[in-house]
């Protein structure tokens, strides 16, 4: 009984592991809302370095609920809110901030386009 008991919870924690690091991807500068981020300072007189700073300050799982069952098509939803920091490749121009929300599955980080909001530096 205890061998099916540890082997139940090994097999449990291996996916919830897979899942982490399919978000945790989400959160790095090669994810999609960071690079919409740097393609949106693109088409203006900003030149920004391709790989910006993110940070996570928010992850809320909104999947698995009675308000929002669990999807087998899109997987578990979460939201996701960064602090992005994109370094201007020119140094006379300063670095912009952006907080950036998003909807994200433990499948697929680009379900909805994300919301950017310009947050400047202090």
């Amino acid at each position: 009984m205890k061998s099916l008991l540890f082997s139940l919870c090994c097999l449990l924690s291996l996916s919830s592991a897979y899942a982490d690091s399919h978000i945790d991807y989400c959160a790095t500068p090669q994810a999609w809302a960071a690079q919409i981020t740097v393609a949106a300072l693109r088409n203006t007189d900003f030149a920004p370095y391709p790989l910006p700073k993110v940070e996570v300050l928010a992850h809320q799982k909104l999947s698995g609920t009675d308000t929002l069952a669990s999807s087998n098509v899109m997987g578990e939803l979460y939201s996701q809110t960064l602090l992005i920091t994109v370094t201007s490749q020119h140094p006379d121009q300063a670095s912009k901030r952006f907080i950036v929300t998003s909807v994200i599955s433990d499948q697929e980080c680009s379900l909805a386009q994300p919301i950017i909001i310009d947050y400047p530096m202090s």
